[in-house]
């Protein structure tokens, strides 16, 4: 039976980005075609239990929560974020970064730029806010 991709395409995003490989690698480990798994990710079509239960195992997630949302999420790896110490961001720097990063528009974008680049929709957002701090204020 085939379930409906709308709301697995995003978690098939998430796992990539957190095993860090391309499409074209995790579709060669997946034994299918690129242009399948590109269309999975997309959210175009269904997917198989088979299948479904073949990334949970390549990628060692929990399965019901590849399917569902529910059950045991993946961990993103502790990351140790050193900003420099000659530069701190002051408090109206974070509130404009917290601000310009809960915009819908940046969202959107931030997600169009992780998907074009295949990197973490968090590291385009990141990127975003960082040329956003660059720009002279109006």
């Amino acid at each position: 039976m085939k379930k409906q991709l709308i709301e697995i395409a995003p978690r098939l995003r998430i796992i990539r980005s957190l095993l860090r490989i391309s499409q074209r690698d995790f579709a060669q480990r997946l034994q299918i075609s690129l242009s399948h798994y590109s269309k999975l990710e997309s959210g175009i079509g269904g997917i198989s239990d088979a299948l479904l239960l073949a990334i949970a195992a390549e990628a060692q997630v929990d399965l019901e929560w590849l399917k569902t949302g529910a059950g045991n999420a993946p961990s993103l790896p502790a990351k140790t974020i050193k900003l420099p110490r000659s530069n701190p961001l002051s408090l109206e720097q974070v509130e404009q970064i917290i601000t310009f990063t809960e915009n819908e528009e940046i969202q959107y974008l931030a997600e169009k730029l992780a998907h074009m680049t295949e990197i973490p929709r968090s590291r385009a957002l990141a990127t975003l806010a960082r040329e956003y701090l660059k720009m002279p204020p109006k």
